[in-house]
């Protein structure tokens, strides 16, 4: 089972997350406890090698004092670069071939991205601490709520608790939270979004699903350290206005009736539709009905218990939770598919379902 967050990952968080792994800081993360963990490599690029096909043909050669069939095989085009025929060769040495580099960790030397071109730009996840260093310093941000690497360092991100949390008398605390993150598998480009974390259900999603579908925004990948710390600055102000938009977009999903019946009727919305009930469908039909029984387990559920479950807020936290801390993807476990998702991409279930409530 692949867990996303593996042993040579870097896991800082400030607070224990609901899957449980990683160093835990305790309190919200300062700038020297930030510094103390630092990214555990940097990327570098190498070329890719390949077998050389001429190897296997010149050692039988050389062994059987075939001096002919050797010189040739070292005069042929794959081997006129070196001094001796090698058993592996640059994959550039191969005609009409033009992503012969990989990028690889410093560390341990884990491939990070394989064929890539040599002017690829190759930006380093130590860029972001100059940007935390900048918000910390400046009162921007309260402190560092993560930070860390996915899938052996295919992915970084750092998340910065923005301002106070949102506060919903009884109900919950809403933290806001600013996330960058970087990839060197081509996956993402370098890019920053706003993100909420809802603490009586451990519920973390994208701010965007609440309707602004421009509040992700990319940052143009550059060798330029000082490039790289004004367009994340700006777009750090870009979001602060944003912020604003999400307080009211909270209040008035809190503020709107959305009622059980409703949300049952959207579940079925969201799914596929149900199978008939025959001989040839029993798995699948099975399967219909545990997922939407784990979506109202979730939907009735002792954290949406009071005002709360009856809004349309209380609907998306229901759908949410499901897709964070229940559904599992193929191959992968619950909490390294939430962390991509959260940081890199979408959550595809939360996503519709914020589509359909926001036409109520």
């Amino acid at each position: 089972m692949s867990a996303d967050i593996y042993e040579d990952d870097l896991a800082l968080y400030a607070k224990t997350a609901w899957h449980n792994k990683g160093h835990v800081h305790g309190e919200l993360i300062d700038l020297d406890t930030y510094l103390d963990h630092p990214w555990p490599f940097v990327a570098e690029r190498e070329p890719l090698y390949v077998k050389n096909p001429t190897w296997a043909q010149w050692i039988a050669a050389k062994n059987s004092n075939d001096i002919d069939t050797q010189r040739a095989i070292e005069n042929h085009e794959l081997n006129l670069n070196s001094f001796e025929v090698q058993a592996f060769i640059p994959i550039e040495l191969f005609e009409g071939v033009k992503d012969h580099y990989m990028i690889r960790r410093s560390d341990n030397g884990y491939p990070l991205n394989i064929g890539v071109t040599e002017q690829r730009t190759l930006t380093q996840y130590h860029m972001m601490d100059e940007v935390v260093e900048s918000l910390l310093d400046r009162g921007f941000a309260t402190g560092v709520e993560s930070k860390g690497t996915l899938q052996h360092g295919r992915k970084g991100y750092v998340t910065l608790q923005v301002g106070e949390p949102i506060d919903i008398e009884n109900y919950s605390k809403i933290n806001r939270y600013f996330t960058l993150a970087d990839a060197h598998d081509s996956s993402v480009s370098l890019s920053a979004r706003p993100t909420l974390g809802v603490v009586v259900c451990a519920n973390t999603f994208a701010a965007y699903v609440l309707g602004n579908q421009s509040a992700t925004w990319t940052i143009r990948h550059t060798r330029n350290a000082e490039e790289y710390l004004d367009a994340a600055i700006g777009i750090f102000y870009a979001n602060l206005e944003f912020q604003q938009e999400i307080n009211k977009e909270v209040e008035r999903w809190i503020d709107t009736s959305f009622t059980e019946g409703q949300f049952m009727d959207m579940t079925k919305d969201l799914l596929p539709p149900r199978p008939e009930d025959t001989e040839d469908t029993a798995k699948a039909l099975t399967q219909w009905d545990n997922k939407f029984e784990a979506i109202t387990a979730r939907y009735r559920g002792d954290d949406l218990d009071g005002f709360i479950r009856e809004t349309k807020w209380g609907a998306l936290m229901a759908i949410q939770g499901y897709e964070q801390h229940v559904q599992r993807g193929k191959g992968r476990s619950t909490q390294g598919k939430h962390v991509d998702q959260l940081v890199f991409g979408d959550m595809p279930l939360t996503k519709k379902a914020a589509q359909l409530l926001v036409q109520v």
